[in-house]
């Protein structure tokens, strides 16, 4: 029985994770057809959620009022947006109800969802995403996922279905870099525990997939967490010869790996300046009276769709600046105090989750966890797996009450 239940979960997830990213950024994606069908799932979630809502939030969390609140606090934002906002709340209704995202939490306790199905869903999606990169570089006219569309391509004007950078094909699948963040950490972590030429076999597979997002920012920090996991995690000196193998092969071949990217610094200062005005753009947005600066702007895609056409600037680029933009300081300081919460169980967590969380924290000056619908999922499947290993590891830090 907990075999078809737990076998049930990894399908709908799946399927969950199907509908947030478009398909894998399937260039065939029917958006017309496949939106509403997403939308309903989200409408279905939290109906679920409210109408179990004593059940569902019966669990003794210190995560449970954080997640709530970042359910709820972007909907607020829908009166500075009726107010003051230069188009219709319904055009925004997307962005509503993509925080539903974060109920999910409620429902893997509500069905006690065993972590190690979360943990396999995660890793074997890491592993589906890096077969999509590395057969796409190798197959490049067979291509779909990640790429534009023909009709994409017409409206903005584009040559090339896909950008080019270090001499390899950029393909858009960044709805999955937290997937792909989890997954090297957590074989990583493995490593650390015993060597294993499969964990290192999957290490290097996840590895692979980090350098095909061609996002430096990803790279280094990927980079810098897993030095600095050499300091916390207690049996480093096991991997000395590991390490000390790779930093040979990395510095050996780093004009092949990293050398366009090195040059490229110098090239896209122009980039950098793109980042600094749109920073002071959007802040200049937030300030612009008490209201919006409480409650944020809400979404209005078509005048950002405007700005972005003319101005080239774009939420996406600037972190946390984006969604205070949008749901404005009450909800970033509630959104603080979320992380707050987590990093009190920094010394109870596994390796891979210190990793993890301190790695999207780090990256909260480019990439919010709140900018992409599967962002926000992929978070609290992380959370939900902390919650479960506390709770397993000491019943006087959780104490779950039962759910019939």
């Amino acid at each position: 029985m907990m075999m078809k239940i737990e076998k049930k979960a990894f399908l709908y997830l799946s399927i969950f994770i199907v509908l947030i990213t478009f398909g894998i950024s399937y260039v065939h994606w029917d958006a017309a057809i496949m939106s509403p069908i997403t939308y309903l799932v989200y409408i279905l979630i939290i109906l679920k959620v409210f109408s179990n809502y004593k059940k569902i939030t019966g669990c003794e969390s210190v995560f449970k009022t954080g997640i709530l609140s970042m359910f709820l606090l972007p909907l607020i934002s829908v009166l500075p947006l009726y107010a003051y906002g230069e188009e219709s709340v319904f055009h925004s209704i997307r962005f509503f109800l993509e925080p539903s995202v974060y109920l999910v939490y409620f429902l893997l306790i509500y069905y006690q969802v065993n972590p190690e199905t979360i943990k396999k869903l995660l890793l074997i999606w890491g592993i589906i995403i890096a077969v999509i990169f590395i057969v796409q570089q190798l197959m490049p006219d067979y291509a779909v996922f990640g790429v534009f569309s023909k009709a994409i391509m017409k409206v903005e004007g584009l040559e090339e279905q896909v950008y080019m950078r270090n001499g390899l094909y950029r393909y858009r699948l960044d709805s999955f870099f937290y997937v792909s963040l989890f997954s090297v950490f957590y074989a990583w972590n493995k490593l650390t525990e015993r060597h294993s030429l499969f964990y290192l076999l999957l290490f290097l597979i996840y590895a692979v997939a980090i350098y095909l997002y061609l996002a430096r920012q990803i790279l280094a920090i990927t980079i810098f967490v897993i030095a600095i996991s050499m300091v916390i995690e207690k049996k480093q000196h096991k991997l000395l010869i590991p390490i000390a193998a790779l930093s040979i092969g990395l510095y050996a071949y780093k004009d092949l790996l990293f050398g366009n990217f090195l040059e490229s610094t110098n090239d896209d200062l122009n980039s950098d300046y793109i980042r600094f005005f749109t920073f002071n753009f959007f802040w200049n947005k937030i300030i612009d009276n008490p209201i919006v600066f409480l409650f944020g702007h809400g979404h209005m895609p078509n005048i950002e769709r405007m700005w972005a056409d003319n101005l080239s600037v774009y939420t996406a680029d600037v972190g946390l600046i984006g969604p205070l933009y949008y749901h404005g300081i009450v909800w970033f300081v509630a959104f603080v105090a979320f992380l707050v919460s987590i990093f009190k169980k920094f010394d109870h967590m596994p390796l891979y989750l210190k990793m993890f969380f301190l790695s999207i924290t780090i990256d909260l000056i480019f990439i919010s966890p709140t900018e992409r619908a599967s962002h926000m999922f992929f978070m609290m499947l992380a959370v939900y797996l902390l919650e479960c290993h506390l709770y397993v590891k000491s019943k006087n830090i959780y104490r779950k009450k039962s759910v019939k």
